[in-house]
Parts: structure tokens; sequence; C-alpha cells
């Protein structure tokens, strides 16, 4: 491993996870609200399995019968009053759905009832992405659709099992109690540290967790979210997926194509790719974006000398050289660059931040780190990566792997494949290699995306629409990580596929 395939520094656990609009409401505002990144909040268990309303309200539906897995009855779930007008419920579970008649697990949901005067035409469930991330959070800081579709149907969002309200792993680590471990390591000491911690990890959930862990990945996910499909009594899905949502409802739509609704998919994982190909991309897009990033700044009076390029790689080398500074180290840093690329609007909090930084003042550069690693579930998010994206086994493959990152990103690549150096030691592994999906039989699926994702780059969504057997694309020309929420024009269109379904026959650019 040579020094130069060391350069830079540090981490990012935020590979996945949306940055949507938060309410987005009557079309015809005069504008649409910031596209920064929702930070979701906190989800004690109790919020969600104890529903605190006297008078339970119960979905239309009879005991539904599993269509696609066996004979597994659903009860239909009984919602109740649970604060700032939302109903919330859990769904019991099969821990193992090849074992239907074994242990259960509750999956927490809430739900903005539908607000028309006629009746509802259904549930949408929304995954923000992660993997890690609360759909109940999501909701209860205010994620939104427009209010005509708001009119026509309740909204969902649910918590994946290991996540949140449903059943949480025991082995999730905090990660704003900095400072953390330099993820581009440049001494054998470091390097030593940094294994260590990978494989204590893994160790450390191979015992609290044991056997659950392998029943944590997406195959598990949507067999969850078909069971929560009919204990809503909802004839179809409806969905929308963000960022590693669209793979939650990609797998759905190919294993349940016939009870495809209307499913939005919004900066798209392709299901074809494995671990190691989502790293490579983000090493490239994520470059390109800091370079972006730095030709926006330009000479403004929150740019730091010289620019953004060249204050972040000041303040990483005083950061190698002296050490963390108050919590504040290159993993940090890091964390605070990327999830400033996931949207344009957060570009000038960043230079501000980055400019206090290189006076030596890093109080902002940690609260955009902790405002991103306190939303979703570090063990959670690793589960699922190293469940389904095949990536190598022990540290001999994964020091290749960073390598080749670090090559393509110095600054980057090699806290992308350490971030998730865990998946090196996982216990639990899928079967199920990556492929693509056709969902044939399906309704349309409409898929998202903008011009300059870095977590999930354009090329992903027009594969992954090219592949399916019935989807429209629609491309949105801004920076930033999923389109929902940052143009009137992909409201339209999404407001119109909810109400009558259907996609643009061609490319639609906004």
């Amino acid at each position: 491993m040579g020094s130069a395939a060391r350069a830079g520094s540090a981490a990012l656990f935020l590979v996945l996870t949306a940055c949507s609009a938060g309410p987005v409401g009557d079309l015809e505002a005069d504008a649409l609200p910031s596209t920064g990144p929702v930070t979701t909040a906190t989800i004690s268990p109790g919020t969600a399995a104890n529903p605190t309303s006297a008078q339970p309200q119960t979905d239309s539906a009879e005991p539904a019968t599993d269509p696609g897995d066996g004979a597994l009855v659903v009860e239909p779930v009984v919602w109740g009053d649970c604060g700032d007008g939302l109903q919330c419920a859990t769904v019991a579970v099969p821990l193992d759905h090849d074992r239907p008649a074994g242990e259960t697990i509750d999956i927490a949901l809430v739900r903005v009832p539908a607000g028309g005067p006629d009746e509802a035409s259904g549930s949408i469930f929304v995954n923000p992405g992660g993997p890690g991330g609360s759909g109940i959070a999501y909701v209860r800081t205010g994620f939104r659709l427009d209010d005509d579709t708001m009119a026509d149907y309740h909204l969902v969002g649910f918590d994946p099992r290991g996540v949140g309200a449903s059943a949480p792993l025991a082995c999730d680590i905090d990660l704003t109690a900095g400072p953390r471990l330099d993820l581009s390591p440049d001494s054998g000491a470091e390097w030593a540290a940094l294994d260590r911690q990978a494989r204590t990890l893994a160790e450390r959930c191979d015992r609290l967790d044991g056997s659950r862990l392998a029943q944590l990945g997406t195959e598990s996910v949507i067999r969850d979210l078909e069971l929560l499909r009919q204990a809503v009594g909802d004839p179809e899905l409806h969905y929308m997926g963000l960022s590693y949502g669209t793979l939650i409802g990609l797998r759905y739509a190919e294993r349940y194509p016939r009870f495809v609704g209307h499913m939005v998919l919004d900066g798209v994982v392709d299901p074809s790719s494995g671990l190691a190909d989502l790293l490579r991309q983000q090493a490239d897009e994520f470059e390109r974006s800091l370079q972006a990033m730095d030709e926006a700044c330009g000479t403004t009076a929150n740019c730091p000398v010289g620019g953004i390029v060249a204050g972040f790689d000041r303040v990483t080398e005083r950061l190698e050289r002296s050490g963390p500074v108050d919590d504040v180290g290159p993993t940090e840093l890091v964390v605070a660059t990327l999830v400033s690329m996931y949207s344009e609007g957060l570009w000038s909090v960043y230079g501000e931040a980055l400019l206090d930084a290189d006076g030596g003042d890093l109080a902002a550069i940690e609260r955009l780190h902790d405002a991103y690693v306190g939303s979703t579930s570090h063990t959670a998010y690793l589960a699922v990566l190293c469940i389904d994206g095949q990536p190598p086994s022990g540290a001999e493959g994964w020091d290749r792997l960073v390598d080749e990152l670090a090559a393509r990103s110095p600054r980057f690549g090699a806290a992308l494949a350490n971030e998730v150096r865990s998946c090196a030691y996982w216990p639990a592994r899928s079967a199920i290699a990556p492929e693509p999906v056709s969902a044939a039989g399906s309704e349309p699926i409409l898929v998202l995306s903008t011009t300059g994702d870095a977590p999930t780059p354009l090329v992903n969504a027009a594969t992954v629409a090219a592949g399916l057997a019935s989807a429209g694309l629609v491309v949105v020309e801004d920076e930033g990580h999923t389109a929902y929420g940052r143009s009137f024009c992909v409201q339209r269109i999404v407001r119109d596929y909810f109400a009558i379904g259907t996609v643009p026959d061609t490319v639609h650019r906004c």
C-alpha cells in the first residue's frame, strides 16, 4: 500500500440516503421549499408501537393471504392517533419468511391520513433510503407529496426491519461521539486500528444479533412490504422510494410485478451492480462534485482562500498533522463535505463552514457531520450493504479495493471503501447475486434522477429505466441527490402519475 494510495482522508456512511425536499404542498405556490437534507429525528419504539388513541381505526381489509410466499395470514392494520395529526401502528411479520410459523417481529408504521373529502385511493408507502433510514422519522419531520396527491392518498412511512422502531439491532453504535478513526490511514498503526475496529464491529453484531443478521437484506424487506400492502387493504402497492429505497421498489416489482400500482423511484440504485461497482461510481462522482462546488464558490465572501478544493486540502493536511481538534478529525471533515454535495442549496453553507475551519473553528463542520450520522443506523446500513452487495471477503481483498478507489479519487476513494470495511468480516451474506430487474407484467414505473447526482449517478437511472418492461425516465438538470422537490416540472409529473398512472414515452428533461 503506497502512500500515494492513502492520500486525502476519511469517511462516509451517507452513501445511499435520500436528500429530498420537505413538504411540497400546493404546486401553485410561489417557490419550492429548500432541497436540503431532511434531518431525521430519533423515534423511540413506543412512538409507533403504542399509539395513544382510545379509538383505534382499522383499515377495511379482510385477513389476507400472501399470494406470493405461501399461506401466511395478515390481519388488517389497526391505526391509533400518535399526535400531530398522524396515526401509528405495527404489523407483525415473520423474522424468517421461509419459516412463517416461527418467530415474528413488529414493523412500525406512521400514516398521514388522506386529506380529501372522498374515500382514499389507497396508501403510498415511502422509504427515504440509507440503508438504515427511518421512514417514520422522514414523515414525522415533514416529508409530504403535493396537496392533490395528499388529498387522494394516505402517506405511510415505515421503519424497515433492524431500523428505528422495527426490531432495531442491539449492536448499533453512535457515530456522533467523535473523533472517529481516519478512514484514509497513512501509517501501519492507523491501518491496524482501522482493521481491528472493522473486525470488532462485525464480531459484536454477530455476538449481539446473531442469526437475525441474515434476515436484514433487501429480500426480507420486500417480503415485509408485500405483507404491509395486504395489511392496509390495498389491491396494489403504491410506493415512493428514494436512494436505497429505489432498490426496495425494484426488487419488489421483480418479485411481485402484478401487485405494482404507482411506483416512483428517485435517485436510483442499479440492482445489477454490486457494492464495489457502486463505490467505483461514487469515487468518480464525488470528485467531480467537489470540483463543481469549487467552481461555484469562486471568489465569493464565503469561500476559503483559493477555493473549496484548496481549503479542503489545507484543513485536511492540518488535521492529519495535528490530530483531531474538538472531536473533529479527517473523518468528520469528509462526511461534512460529502453530505454537502447532496444538495446545491448546502454548498454555500459548507463554504462558510470550511472558511471557519480554515481559520481554526471546526464547530460548523462538526454540526454538518452530526446532523447526518445521527439520522441513520450505521449497523443496519452495514448489514444491508454487506448482505446484498457481494463485497470482497477478508482484509486482503478489501485492501485491493481501497487501493483502486484511492487511485480513482485521492480525496474520497479510500474513505468510501473503508467506511464499510466491516463487510470484509460480516458474518452474513446473501445467496442472491446482483442482477437486472425487468418487472415484466407490472404497471409503468416512474424513474427520476438529477444530472449531477453523485451518490446515485444518472447512468443508474438510465440503465434501470431502459431495462424495465414498462417505465418512464424524468431527468432534472440540477446538482444534488434525488430529484423530487427541485422543480415544479418534476412535481407535476409525479402528481399526474399518481392521479392517472401515465409516464413519459421518451426521456423527459426538467
